[in-house]
């Protein structure tokens, strides 16, 4: 009777049969009988039936201990009163058989039973060998729809401690298509993915093309399910990584065999993989999801190709990495204007410091702009590089050096010192590209900003020291031609500064011709600015110490103008007898300039300038000059007003 009742009963049911007191009673009184009665065959079905008892208990409590005594009592009972064929059976419907190899079944599955409550612990403690054996065997013995999950994953954890990739990824694999009563957990399935993408980033792994193909079809499964659900409620994990591995996979084998996986003249599968991704993410705006995972990818794969022949041969991998571009950072801010990017209404991610060389190596230009060329960053490209900017460490902005040359800048000191500095060396040109954009928009305060900031950096550079020369020396000629009140002072203490900094400039290249041109002009300006200063009327309203001071100025400038358009006239001599053309066409300007310095200078040795005016002449007529009797005044002839000059001074001294 006892027998029936503990027949086929349940985990759940094991606690009210417990609290039975008809049941523990009759197993009680069982009990008594047998000690009385020496009834070999009762003591052995009463043996048996505690050892299923406690181990119907120990479904419920993982105590085990009880159960293996009863059986090990039951194996001394047929060991001392049956022989190793004789079986006892009982009228119960499940374990009826009492025999010696029913009862070695029973040790083995208590066995089982045991180590599967130490798996949390050996997992927790790394014992991962063990681990692996044990699991092995659970996982066999049971249904694949009903074995625990979890198990599973750590049987697929602990072979990639292991680095058994091989049968790592064939549990990942069945992990990702498991189709059981209770559904995987998010976090199962993002570990996995992220065990699988470690896995094919190990050179060597030794994978077989049959696992490779066991787990693609996986993962295309797990995109297919996430495809179907809402994006919102999926880990980010899952939309993104599946991409990189696949893309390593199909990478890999596009190596090996690329007669197989590669077409002549085609954009390689794998780079259109990486676009598809993109695509996928992209219809509900999750480009960015995972912070950007898939495109930093993308990015991180393609880059390395930009200065290779592949990137100039197909027109998809530019596309492919300005789409991951404008996704995460919003550049360019105005998508419309470029014809091959799509919005995708994604909301980007912030720029980290991390992020910025790839960044900035794309976009800067081959070559450097030069101060009297066109070429120049655009306006988007400026933004980008101050974002660049300002994420920069401060500690890493040669703040010191900065002042220092501010410092002379601003006339305070008579020379800078070059300091070491930890701004990284890839972006040594950053503030020199935003400062030659602002210089050709004429924006000068700004130019000079971050020309400063360039000197800070590089404090032997050419064109730096020639922008801020220009840049100071434009912003002086635009006060002397306004109308408004300024400071005469002021400006021509302003005026010294702008002369150090031409100075500078041309201990690095004194063969510069059209600097010289530049600094010379400016000059003869300030030269001229004096004088009328001086002779106008307006020196009534100077004191004595300035009026010295300005006189002083008129002459320094005027020796400064004759200093630099001699140098000049030699420089130029030289360049007309080489083959540089465009060179030849300011050569009239060095000797008719000349001309006005020496007029000044000595007024009463005309023969010396007017050879200067000839030869101007004689230059501007060389490069076809037109002497017409009415010049257009919107549309001048060809040099007929530069002409009209040189033979109106030469007239006026006869």
């Amino acid at each position: 009777m006892l027998e029936l009742l503990l027949d086929n009963v349940s985990p759940e049911a094991i606690p009210k049969l417990t609290n039975n007191g008809g049941f523990m009673s009759e197993l009680f009184q069982v009990k008594q009988v047998c000690k009385v009665v020496e009834d070999k065959h009762l003591l052995v079905r009463l043996h048996w039936l505690l050892s299923k008892y406690y181990l119907a208990c120990a479904t419920v409590n993982d105590n085990y201990e009880n159960a293996v005594f009863y059986l090990k009592e039951v194996e001394s009972d047929l060991q001392k009163y049956f022989s190793a064929s004789d079986i006892i059976r009982t009228p119960a419907s499940t374990d009826h058989c009492i025999s010696l190899e029913e009862l070695q079944k029973k040790f083995k599955f208590v066995q089982r039973m045991e180590n599967v409550t130490r798996i949390q612990e050996l997992y927790e403690s790394k014992s991962y060998n063990e681990l692996v054996e044990i699991l092995t065997t659970c996982l066999k013995s049971q249904d694949p729809g009903t074995c625990d999950i979890t198990n599973k994953f750590y049987l697929a954890d602990s072979l990639f401690h292991l680095k058994k990739f091989n049968d790592c990824i064939l549990e990942c694999a069945s992990i990702l298509c498991y189709k059981g009563k209770i559904t995987t957990p998010d976090w199962i399935l993002v570990r996995c993915v992220s065990m699988l993408e470690e896995i094919f980033h190990v050179p060597d792994a030794g994978i077989s093309a049959r696992h490779i193909r066991s787990i693609s079809s996986s993962l295309i499964a797990l995109l297919v399910t996430c495809d179907q659900k809402q994006f919102e409620s999926l880990p980010s994990a899952l939309l993104t990584t599946p991409w990189c591995i696949l893309y390593s996979i199909l990478h890999n084998l596009e190596a090996q065999y690329p007669a197989l996986y590669l077409e002549q003249d085609s954009t390689p599968n794998s780079i259109l993989l990486l676009q598809l991704g993109h695509q996928f993410l992209s219809r509900d705006g999750n480009c960015c999801s995972d912070d950007g995972k898939l495109l930093n990818f993308t990015l991180k794969v393609l880059l390395p190709l930009v200065p290779s022949e592949e990137y100039l041969e197909f027109e998809a991998l530019s596309h492919c990495i300005e789409q991951a571009f404008c996704c995460l950072y919003s550049h360019p801010s105005k998508i419309s204007k470029v014809k091959y990017l799509t919005d995708h209404s994604c909301p980007g991610v912030p720029l980290e410091w991390g992020h910025c060389q790839q960044l900035y190596e794309y976009f800067k230009p081959a070559e450097l702009p030069e101060f009297d060329t066109y070429d120049n960053i655009n306006s988007e490209t400026e933004a980008l590089f101050q974002r660049i900017l300002s994420v920069v460490p401060s500690e890493m902005k040669p703040v010191a050096a900065y002042e220092e040359v501010k410092a002379f800048l601003c006339g305070k000191t008579d020379d800078i010192t070059t300091s070491s500095t930890s701004f990284p060396a890839y972006l040594i040109d950053i503030y020199y590209l935003i400062g030659d954009y602002y210089f050709k928009t004429k924006e000068w305060a700004k130019a000079v900003e971050n020309y400063t900031w360039d000197l800070a950096l590089t404090p032997v550079r050419f064109d730096s020291w020639a922008t801020i020369s220009l840049a100071k020396a434009e912003k002086i000629n635009s006060q002397l031609s306004s109308c408004g009140s300024f400071n005469s002072i002021e400006v021509i203490s302003g005026a010294n500064v702008v002369l150090a900094c031409f100075r500078k400039t041309l201990k690095l290249e004194p063969s510069n011709s059209k600097l010289r041109i530049e600094f010379g002009s400016f000059v003869y300006s300030m030269h001229s600015f004096c004088s009328r200063l001086l002779t106008s009327g307006v020196e009534t309203q100077l004191n004595l110490e300035s009026f010295n001071f300005v006189d002083s100025k008129k002459d320094e400038f005027l020796a400064a103008a004759a200093e630099c358009f001699e140098p000049t006239v030699q420089i130029s001599s030289t360049e007309k007898s080489g083959n540089d053309v465009a060179q030849q066409d300011d050569l009239w300007i060095n000797h008719y300039m000349l001309g006005k310095v020496m007029e000044k200078l000595d007024p009463h040795a005309p023969i010396k300038f007017l050879e200067q005016y000839e030869l101007a002449g004689k230059l501007l007529h060389e490069h076809g000059a037109l002497y017409p009797v009415k010049i257009n005044y919107y549309t001048p002839q060809q040099l007929a007003i530069e002409s009209l000059e040189i033979y109106y001074r030469q007239d006026t001294l006869f």
